[in-house]
Parts: structure tokens; sequence; C-alpha cells
């Protein structure tokens, strides 16, 4: 395909010798590009893609899914469309297989989606102020969803139950920068964050700190 305006998404399965053993390829509209975002692997082997397709004709990008089988047949393929510009991000999967993908809308606006298995939108949760930025997302061994946000000098963690209710959320703000990276959950449900803080001096220097 043209390499500027027909990008398709490809998925290969290679054996533990490093032999392929299928590859699988997406291609949606002509003229539009296709791109994977983020890959999860189900208990059973069963390949979960989300990626974003973008048209240049109306400057617009959408949500697409995917499913393989293990052995590489395409089980489901899903565009979602509306008519805000919708990049998704990261993504974690449930214990049936329901998409949780964190993203932006429109630029600016983070979001929250969750789609079922059969890619139909079940629901969808904007975060509470313009300019967030979603970091990272976690399934909790407990089956609800953690989530981090960012904003120029503080960030948001927050735990959601399957259904989109807010367990609890806190923001933290400091005097100094902080850039939370990744969002973890042990095996009781605890959420944990790591990243990275820059604490300005006095005389002008800067230390750079990893943060837990």
């Amino acid at each position: 395909n043209n390499k500027y305006n027909d990008l398709d998404i490809v998925t290969i399965k290679y054996s533990t010798a490093g032999e392929t053993l299928w590859i699988a390829r997406i291609s949606g509209d002509d003229h539009a590009n296709e791109s994977p975002i983020d890959l999860q692997i189900d208990s059973l082997g069963n390949i979960y893609i989300v990626g974003s397709i973008y048209r240049d004709s109306i400057m617009k990008s959408d949500i697409i899914l995917i499913q393989y089988t293990p052995s590489g047949t395409l089980a489901m393929q899903s565009i979602y469309e509306n008519s805000a510009i919708e990049e998704p991000e990261k993504f974690v999967l449930d214990r049936n297989g329901d998409y949780y993908i964190i993203g932006m809308q429109n630029y600016y606006n983070g979001l929250l989606w969750k789609f079922s298995r059969s890619g139909q939108l079940l629901w969808d949760k904007k975060f509470t102020n313009n300019s967030v930025t979603p970091i990272d997302i976690v399934y909790t061994p407990n089956g609800n969803i953690g989530i981090i946000t960012d904003t120029a000098n503080s960030f948001n963690i927050m735990l959601l139950s399957p259904s989109g209710n807010q367990i609890f959320s806190h923001y933290y703000v400091y005097e100094f920068t902080i850039f939370i990276q990744s969002l973890t959950s042990d095996k009781l449900g605890n959420l944990i964050a790591t990243g990275i803080s820059y604490v300005d001096r006095e005389d002008g220097s800067g230390d750079e700190e990893y943060i837990t």
C-alpha cells in the first residue's frame, strides 16, 4: 500500500525458536491510516489490539478494535465512529474480555471508554478537567480499574468500579514538578504508582528524583 496515506495494522506471531507462525493484516478504508497503540493477550491465548484509524480526507481519528484467535484467525474487527476525534493510548482487559481504554478526545479531553468483547461501546467517562492527560491504566485482581492522570503540576489517582462509578479519586499537588509514568496493582487491589520529580534549588540548579 501507499506508505503515505494507506497504512495497515500488521500482527506477527513468533514461536519460541523465533519462527514466524502467522502474519495477519488489517486494512481499513482506502486512503486511511490504521495504527496499533497497544496489545493484550487473555488466558486462552486470544489476542486483542486497540488502534486508531485516521482519514486524511476528513482529518479525523477513530478507534479500531481487533481480536485474533491463537491461530491468527480474525475473530472481531470493529471501528468506533462518532463526531469527535478519538485518540486511544492504552488499554486493559477484564475477565470477560471487555476493553477499558484511556486516551484523548478532541486533543485536550482525557477520556475512558469501555467496550464489550464484541466491540460495542458500553459507556465512556470524561475526566473532570480539560487539559488532563491520562498516563496509565491497570485492571486490579478484585475487578476494579485504576487510572493515573497528569496535569502541569499535579497528578490524580483514581479507582473505578467495572460500571465506571468512582470508588476514590485523589489529587496530589506539589511545589515541585512531578511526572508519574507507570501504575500497577498488587494482589489485594492496592495501587502503586511511580515516576520522577524535579526540585528547583535556590541557586537555580535542579535535582531529578525517582518517586514511588
